[in-house]
């Protein structure tokens, strides 16, 4: 005689079994993941300052300093980053965003709480539509103008992003943070910096 809670038990798992088949595909469906990149080796931060301010495009620039990036973006994407500058100050910054939708608000942000200097940048994309692509990096930069440390982060779907960092113990000097983002398929960026910190 078979007990009488096996077939409840067998209608559950077959109710289980149905709804992961719903739910797998779903989650498949989105292969590309938010990518965060905390810089601090001595060999890609110098690489950042040889390239600081050169004419390349930002499909250059993460190739040679994120390739990580690169990997998982989707090809129309990829053409897009190689045909669009780098921008490195409010100099060469094209003029695509009047505040008209779409548009990227990017911000800088440092703060020092001995013994460390906590530095980062946000962009939030403005439209219609959320972009399929957002990218925010901070560049911590000393008085020498060299980089110190970098934070990056990608994401695909949101209209907001953030990337930090910290460094501890820093040589006395003072700093400021550069933060750019840029977001597709809309090709818009902006950038910001920050005043100077001394530290300690």
């Amino acid at each position: 005689m078979k007990p009488k809670f096996l077939p409840g038990i067998g209608a559950l798992f077959a109710a289980l079994l149905i709804v992961g088949a719903i739910f797998v595909p779903a989650v498949s469906a989105q292969p590309h993941e938010s990518m965060e990149v905390i810089t601090t080796d001595e060999a890609t931060l110098s690489l950042i300052d040889e390239l600081w301010g050169t004419d390349i495009t930002i499909g250059e620039y993460l190739e040679k300093v994120h390739p990580e990036f690169l990997t998982d973006m989707p090809d129309d994407a990829k053409t897009d980053v190689y045909q669009r500058k780098m921008t490195w100050s409010a100099t060469n910054l094209q003029d695509t965003n009047a505040r008209s939708t779409p548009s990227v608000v990017v911000h800088a942000m440092i703060s020092k709480d001995y013994p460390f200097i906590e530095f980062g940048g946000s962009a939030q994309f403005y439209g219609d539509d959320d972009p399929s692509y957002l990218y925010v990096e901070a560049f911590l930069r000393n008085s020498a103008d060299q980089t110190v440390r970098t934070a990056a982060r990608s994401v695909y779907g949101p209209s907001y992003v953030e990337a930090t960092n910290m460094i501890a113990y820093p040589e006395t000097d003072t700093y400021r943070v550069y933060a750019w983002g840029y977001s597709l398929p809309s090709n818009v960026e902006d950038q910001e910096w920050t005043g100077w910190v001394t530290y300690p």
